[in-house]
Protein backbone atom coordinates (compact mmCIF):
# COMPACT_ATOMS: atom_id res chain seq x y z
CA UNK A 1 0.00 0.00 0.00
CA UNK A 2 1.17 3.73 -0.64
CA UNK A 3 1.66 3.96 3.14
CA UNK A 4 4.15 1.55 4.17
CA UNK A 5 7.75 1.83 4.32
CA UNK A 6 10.55 1.19 5.89
CA UNK A 7 9.80 2.14 9.77
CA UNK A 8 11.62 0.22 12.82
CA UNK A 9 8.90 0.84 15.16
CA UNK A 10 5.62 -0.59 13.59
CA UNK A 11 5.38 -4.10 13.13
CA UNK A 12 2.02 -5.24 11.38
CA UNK A 13 0.22 -5.58 14.48
CA UNK A 14 0.42 -1.98 15.65
CA UNK A 15 0.01 -1.15 11.70
CA UNK A 16 -3.72 -2.54 11.74
CA UNK A 17 -4.79 -1.44 15.46
CA UNK A 18 -3.50 2.14 14.43
CA UNK A 19 -5.28 2.11 11.45
CA UNK A 20 -8.61 1.27 13.66
CA UNK A 21 -7.77 4.17 16.10
CA UNK A 22 -8.15 6.15 12.84
CA UNK A 23 -11.59 5.01 11.55
CA UNK A 24 -9.78 2.99 8.80
CA UNK A 25 -11.81 -0.21 9.77
CA UNK A 26 -11.75 -1.20 5.98
CA UNK A 27 -7.85 -1.39 5.36
CA UNK A 28 -7.26 -3.00 8.91
CA UNK A 29 -9.59 -5.50 7.71
CA UNK A 30 -8.12 -5.88 4.15
CA UNK A 31 -4.54 -6.08 6.04
CA UNK A 32 -5.70 -8.31 8.92
CA UNK A 33 -6.83 -10.68 5.99
CA UNK A 34 -3.56 -10.68 3.98
CA UNK A 35 -1.56 -11.87 7.21
CA UNK A 36 -3.70 -14.21 9.03
CA UNK A 37 -2.62 -17.62 9.66
CA UNK A 38 -3.85 -20.12 8.02
CA UNK A 39 -5.81 -21.60 11.10
CA UNK A 40 -9.14 -20.92 12.65
CA UNK A 41 -8.31 -17.02 13.31
CA UNK A 42 -8.53 -16.90 8.89
CA UNK A 43 -11.83 -17.85 9.56
CA UNK A 44 -12.23 -15.94 12.04
CA UNK A 45 -11.01 -12.56 10.01
CA UNK A 46 -13.40 -14.03 6.63
CA UNK A 47 -16.90 -13.71 8.68
CA UNK A 48 -15.34 -9.90 10.04
CA UNK A 49 -14.72 -8.87 6.49
CA UNK A 50 -18.30 -10.82 5.77
CA UNK A 51 -20.16 -8.92 8.81
CA UNK A 52 -18.43 -5.47 7.78
CA UNK A 53 -19.79 -5.77 3.94
CA UNK A 54 -23.02 -6.44 5.72
CA UNK A 55 -22.79 -3.66 8.19
CA UNK A 56 -21.97 -1.57 4.92
CA UNK A 57 -24.93 -2.40 2.85
CA UNK A 58 -27.43 -1.96 6.08
CA UNK A 59 -25.91 1.51 7.11
CA UNK A 60 -28.28 4.05 5.26
CA UNK A 61 -31.15 2.43 7.16
CA UNK A 62 -29.58 2.36 10.94
CA UNK A 63 -29.43 5.31 12.88
CA UNK A 64 -26.27 7.08 14.18
CA UNK A 65 -26.13 5.67 17.04
CA UNK A 66 -26.65 2.08 16.21
CA UNK A 67 -24.23 2.30 13.02
CA UNK A 68 -21.68 4.08 15.96
CA UNK A 69 -22.42 0.93 18.15
CA UNK A 70 -21.90 -2.03 15.32
CA UNK A 71 -18.79 -0.52 14.27
CA UNK A 72 -17.56 -0.12 17.75
CA UNK A 73 -18.39 -3.94 18.77
CA UNK A 74 -16.92 -4.66 15.43
CA UNK A 75 -13.43 -2.86 16.06
CA UNK A 76 -13.68 -4.79 19.51
CA UNK A 77 -13.86 -8.23 17.73
CA UNK A 78 -10.70 -7.59 15.25
CA UNK A 79 -8.94 -6.61 18.33
CA UNK A 80 -9.52 -9.57 19.38
CA UNK A 81 -8.96 -11.73 16.80
CA UNK A 82 -5.69 -9.98 16.35
CA UNK A 83 -4.41 -10.94 20.49
CA UNK A 84 -5.25 -14.39 19.33
CA UNK A 85 -3.49 -14.41 15.90
CA UNK A 86 -0.35 -12.67 17.61
CA UNK A 87 1.58 -15.25 18.96
CA UNK A 88 1.54 -16.99 15.49
CA UNK A 89 2.63 -14.27 13.56
CA UNK A 90 5.45 -13.81 15.67
CA UNK A 91 6.70 -16.92 14.80
CA UNK A 92 6.55 -15.75 11.05
CA UNK A 93 9.36 -13.92 10.65
CA UNK A 94 8.63 -12.98 6.64
CA UNK A 95 5.70 -11.17 8.26
CA UNK A 96 7.02 -9.85 10.81
CA UNK A 97 9.94 -8.08 9.23
CA UNK A 98 7.85 -5.87 7.30
CA UNK A 99 7.71 -2.93 8.82
CA UNK A 100 4.92 -0.06 8.27
CA UNK A 101 4.51 3.93 8.27
CA UNK A 102 1.55 4.99 8.74
CA UNK A 103 -0.01 8.60 7.55
CA UNK A 104 -2.74 9.74 9.11
CA UNK A 105 -5.52 10.14 6.68
CA UNK A 106 -6.98 14.24 6.04
CA UNK A 107 -10.55 12.91 5.89
CA UNK A 108 -11.10 10.12 8.20
CA UNK A 109 -13.22 7.39 6.27
CA UNK A 110 -16.23 6.91 6.90
CA UNK A 111 -17.60 2.84 6.71
CA UNK A 112 -19.26 3.69 3.11
CA UNK A 113 -15.50 5.18 2.07
CA UNK A 114 -13.78 2.70 0.72
CA UNK A 115 -11.38 4.13 -1.92
CA UNK A 116 -7.81 2.34 -1.77
CA UNK A 117 -4.51 3.72 -1.82
CA UNK A 118 -3.27 0.82 -3.90
CA UNK A 119 -0.76 2.13 -6.37
CA UNK A 120 -1.69 1.54 -9.63
CA UNK A 121 0.93 -1.03 -10.31
CA UNK A 122 -0.58 -3.41 -8.18
CA UNK A 123 -3.67 -5.74 -9.57
CA UNK A 124 -6.79 -5.43 -7.67
CA UNK A 125 -8.46 -9.03 -7.56
CA UNK A 126 -11.56 -8.03 -6.64
CA UNK A 127 -13.83 -11.62 -5.19
CA UNK A 128 -17.43 -11.70 -4.91
CA UNK A 129 -20.07 -14.23 -3.90
CA UNK A 130 -23.24 -14.68 -3.33
CA UNK A 131 -24.98 -17.88 -1.81
CA UNK A 132 -28.92 -16.51 -1.04
CA UNK A 133 -30.96 -18.42 1.56
CA UNK A 134 -33.02 -20.58 -0.88
CA UNK A 135 -30.28 -21.96 -2.99
CA UNK A 136 -27.71 -25.25 -2.32
CA UNK A 137 -25.34 -24.28 0.07
CA UNK A 138 -21.70 -23.99 -1.44
CA UNK A 139 -18.66 -23.78 0.36
CA UNK A 140 -17.24 -20.33 -0.88
CA UNK A 141 -15.65 -19.23 2.18
CA UNK A 142 -12.75 -22.07 1.60
CA UNK A 143 -12.56 -20.81 -2.22
CA UNK A 144 -11.99 -17.17 -1.46
CA UNK A 145 -9.33 -18.40 1.75
CA UNK A 146 -7.65 -20.76 -1.33
CA UNK A 147 -7.49 -18.18 -3.28
CA UNK A 148 -6.00 -15.71 -0.66
CA UNK A 149 -3.53 -18.38 0.52
CA UNK A 150 -2.36 -18.85 -3.07
CA UNK A 151 -2.00 -15.33 -3.38
CA UNK A 152 0.23 -14.94 -0.57
CA UNK A 153 2.46 -17.91 -1.55
CA UNK A 154 2.82 -16.90 -4.81
CA UNK A 155 6.29 -15.10 -5.63
CA UNK A 156 4.52 -11.83 -6.83
CA UNK A 157 2.12 -11.28 -4.02
CA UNK A 158 3.14 -7.96 -3.62
CA UNK A 159 1.49 -7.64 -7.18
CA UNK A 160 -1.70 -8.12 -6.03
CA UNK A 161 -4.43 -6.52 -3.88
CA UNK A 162 -7.19 -9.12 -2.85
CA UNK A 163 -10.30 -7.45 -1.62
CA UNK A 164 -13.29 -9.85 -0.58
CA UNK A 165 -16.74 -9.21 -0.87
CA UNK A 166 -19.23 -12.01 0.69
CA UNK A 167 -22.61 -12.81 0.01
CA UNK A 168 -23.34 -9.42 -2.72
CA UNK A 169 -26.27 -7.95 -3.87
CA UNK A 170 -26.58 -5.91 -7.23
CA UNK A 171 -26.32 -2.66 -5.91
CA UNK A 172 -22.95 -3.75 -4.10
CA UNK A 173 -21.49 -5.37 -6.98
CA UNK A 174 -22.17 -2.06 -8.89
CA UNK A 175 -20.51 -0.10 -5.97
CA UNK A 176 -17.77 -1.95 -5.80
CA UNK A 177 -16.69 -2.26 -9.06
CA UNK A 178 -17.21 1.35 -9.48
CA UNK A 179 -14.73 2.18 -6.32
CA UNK A 180 -12.08 -0.52 -6.97
CA UNK A 181 -11.66 -0.46 -10.58
CA UNK A 182 -10.24 -3.59 -10.31
CA UNK A 183 -8.49 -5.41 -13.21
CA UNK A 184 -9.89 -8.75 -12.57
CA UNK A 185 -13.40 -9.31 -10.90
CA UNK A 186 -14.03 -12.85 -9.65
CA UNK A 187 -17.65 -13.92 -8.84
CA UNK A 188 -18.42 -17.49 -7.38
CA UNK A 189 -21.90 -18.72 -6.39
CA UNK A 190 -24.93 -20.05 -8.21
CA UNK A 191 -26.13 -19.94 -11.84
CA UNK A 192 -29.53 -18.99 -12.49
CA UNK A 193 -30.13 -22.16 -14.22
CA UNK A 194 -28.33 -24.66 -11.83
CA UNK A 195 -30.97 -22.88 -9.14
CA UNK A 196 -33.88 -23.38 -10.82
CA UNK A 197 -34.03 -19.94 -11.67
CA UNK A 198 -33.79 -17.95 -14.72
CA UNK A 199 -30.48 -17.65 -16.99
CA UNK A 200 -28.10 -16.24 -15.11
CA UNK A 201 -25.72 -15.04 -12.10
CA UNK A 202 -27.43 -15.49 -8.88
CA UNK A 203 -27.46 -12.75 -6.42
CA UNK A 204 -29.21 -11.18 -3.21
CA UNK A 205 -31.87 -9.52 -3.42
CA UNK A 206 -32.94 -5.65 -1.75
CA UNK A 207 -35.21 -7.96 0.12
CA UNK A 208 -33.12 -11.13 1.13
CA UNK A 209 -34.81 -13.51 -2.31
CA UNK A 210 -32.41 -14.77 -4.76
CA UNK A 211 -32.63 -12.70 -8.14
CA UNK A 212 -30.48 -13.50 -11.11
CA UNK A 213 -28.68 -10.81 -13.11
CA UNK A 214 -28.77 -11.30 -16.88
CA UNK A 215 -26.54 -11.55 -19.69
CA UNK A 216 -28.13 -8.32 -20.77
CA UNK A 217 -27.01 -6.87 -17.40
CA UNK A 218 -24.00 -7.92 -17.22
CA UNK A 219 -23.21 -6.93 -20.46
CA UNK A 220 -23.73 -3.50 -19.60
CA UNK A 221 -22.37 -3.60 -16.28
CA UNK A 222 -19.06 -4.43 -18.01
CA UNK A 223 -19.15 -2.15 -20.84
CA UNK A 224 -19.14 0.76 -18.32
CA UNK A 225 -15.78 -0.90 -16.72
CA UNK A 226 -14.41 -1.75 -19.95
CA UNK A 227 -11.45 0.86 -19.32
CA UNK A 228 -9.57 -0.64 -15.93
CA UNK A 229 -10.99 -4.67 -16.11
CA UNK A 230 -9.06 -6.83 -17.86
CA UNK A 231 -10.68 -10.47 -17.05
CA UNK A 232 -13.79 -11.84 -15.71
CA UNK A 233 -14.07 -15.12 -13.88
CA UNK A 234 -17.40 -16.39 -14.01
CA UNK A 235 -16.88 -19.34 -11.52
CA UNK A 236 -20.62 -20.57 -11.65
CA UNK A 237 -22.66 -23.23 -13.18
CA UNK A 238 -24.35 -22.77 -16.85
CA UNK A 239 -22.37 -19.12 -16.99
CA UNK A 240 -20.95 -19.33 -20.68
CA UNK A 241 -23.58 -17.80 -22.04
CA UNK A 242 -23.55 -14.74 -19.49
CA UNK A 243 -19.46 -14.73 -20.41
CA UNK A 244 -20.36 -14.68 -24.20
CA UNK A 245 -21.84 -11.25 -23.23
CA UNK A 246 -18.94 -9.90 -21.16
CA UNK A 247 -16.52 -10.88 -23.87
CA UNK A 248 -17.58 -8.12 -25.66
CA UNK A 249 -16.18 -5.34 -23.85
CA UNK A 250 -14.02 -7.13 -21.96
CA UNK A 251 -10.37 -9.10 -23.32
CA UNK A 252 -10.04 -11.93 -21.10
CA UNK A 253 -13.85 -14.09 -19.63
CA UNK A 254 -14.28 -17.02 -18.08
CA UNK A 255 -17.45 -19.20 -18.00
CA UNK A 256 -18.91 -22.63 -17.13
CA UNK A 257 -20.48 -24.46 -20.03
CA UNK A 258 -22.20 -26.73 -17.81
CA UNK A 259 -22.54 -27.64 -14.20
CA UNK A 260 -19.64 -27.69 -12.00
CA UNK A 261 -19.10 -29.88 -8.97
CA UNK A 262 -18.12 -27.23 -6.00
CA UNK A 263 -14.20 -29.24 -5.28
CA UNK A 264 -13.72 -28.84 -8.94
CA UNK A 265 -14.69 -25.10 -9.30
CA UNK A 266 -12.11 -24.57 -6.25
CA UNK A 267 -9.55 -26.23 -7.57
CA UNK A 268 -10.20 -24.22 -11.27
CA UNK A 269 -9.13 -21.38 -9.16
CA UNK A 270 -6.30 -22.26 -7.22
CA UNK A 271 -4.89 -23.56 -10.35
CA UNK A 272 -5.90 -19.98 -12.25
CA UNK A 273 -3.95 -17.82 -9.05
CA UNK A 274 -1.37 -20.14 -8.77
CA UNK A 275 -0.28 -18.90 -12.75
CA UNK A 276 -0.73 -15.24 -12.46
CA UNK A 277 1.34 -15.81 -9.35
CA UNK A 278 4.31 -16.09 -11.26
CA UNK A 279 3.79 -13.81 -13.72
CA UNK A 280 2.37 -16.03 -16.28
CA UNK A 281 -0.34 -14.80 -18.75
CA UNK A 282 -4.64 -15.04 -18.38
CA UNK A 283 -4.20 -18.10 -20.99
CA UNK A 284 -1.55 -19.64 -19.44
CA UNK A 285 -3.47 -19.06 -16.04
CA UNK A 286 -6.48 -20.58 -17.33
CA UNK A 287 -4.83 -23.68 -18.83
CA UNK A 288 -3.10 -23.87 -15.37
CA UNK A 289 -6.41 -24.11 -13.50
CA UNK A 290 -7.86 -26.68 -15.60
CA UNK A 291 -4.97 -28.38 -15.41
CA UNK A 292 -4.85 -28.14 -11.70
CA UNK A 293 -8.21 -29.96 -11.50
CA UNK A 294 -7.34 -32.81 -13.73
CA UNK A 295 -4.15 -33.48 -11.73
CA UNK A 296 -6.58 -34.05 -8.66
CA UNK A 297 -8.42 -36.82 -10.18
CA UNK A 298 -11.65 -34.40 -10.12
CA UNK A 299 -14.54 -34.28 -13.32
CA UNK A 300 -14.73 -31.27 -15.48
CA UNK A 301 -11.78 -30.00 -16.27
CA UNK A 302 -13.56 -29.58 -19.80
CA UNK A 303 -16.03 -27.24 -18.27
CA UNK A 304 -14.26 -23.81 -17.93
CA UNK A 305 -14.18 -21.57 -21.34
CA UNK A 306 -11.91 -19.10 -22.15
CA UNK A 307 -13.63 -16.34 -24.53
Amino acid sequence: MATEKMNPGMNVIQYIKTLLANGQIQPAIQKMNEVAPSTYQENEAIDIAFRFSMLMQSSSSMDTDKLHREKSHLVSRINEVLERMKDQLLQNEEIMDQKYAFTPPTNIPTIADNASDTPSQVSKILFMSANPAETTVLRLSNEMREIQNTLKKSRNRDDFQFIMEPQVNNSIIRQRIKEERPEIVHFSGHGGTDAGLAEGIVVNGSNGNPVVLTSNALGRLFEMAKEYVQCVVLNSCYSDAQAEAIKQHIPYVIGMSDAIEDTSARMFSVGFYEALGVGESYTEAFNSGTLAIEMEGLPGADIPVLL
